[in-house]
């Protein structure tokens, strides 16, 4: 008798991998970064097939819902690195490669980053409110099955 696989559970293995917690370092953040960016990869292939892949409106619906929990964590991450770039702008020993010697470019270069970084926490606000909007109708579809259930 075969037994079926076991469901995979996104959340348990980044948390494996990555707990809350921590520990936090730039290894860890930059590893962390780079998997949010193949399983973006991952979804974009895998996408592409559409149905095959999401035959029922509730299997978009799931998705749309998770992909707007993770803007609005992305959010709070560029939020959060734009007060990260605002702080170099205190670091005396901060510099520039293109300009040594000369503080004032750096702390320019610093600011710009930091304003950056609050537009794109900006733009994934209207990502989530976009994203809502395409999940909200997906809730009220089902699929006859002709069986009597319905998914």
């Amino acid at each position: 008798m075969s037994r079926e696989p076991e469901p995979m559970n996104g959340a348990s293995i980044v948390h494996r991998h990555w707990p809350l917690d921590g520990p936090h370092s730039p290894d860890t953040v930059a590893a962390a970064g780079e998997a949010v960016a193949e399983l973006n990869r991952y979804l974009a292939r895998a996408t592409r097939s559409g149905r095959e892949v999401l035959p029922y409106a509730h299997d978009g619906y799931r998705l749309a819902g998770n992909l707007r929990a993770a803007a609005t964590s992305q959010a709070q991450v560029h939020r959060q690195l734009g007060t990260w770039a605002r702080s170099l702008t205190d670091d005396p020993g901060l510099g520039d490669d293109e300009h040594p010697g000369d503080r004032e470019p750096a702390v320019e270069k610093a600011r710009t980053a930091a304003v950056t970084f609050d537009l794109a926490d900006r733009a994934m606000f209207e990502i989530d409110r976009l994203l809502d909007s395409a999940q909200a109708p997906l809730g009220h579809l089902y699929h006859e099955m002709g069986w009597g259930l319905d998914r």
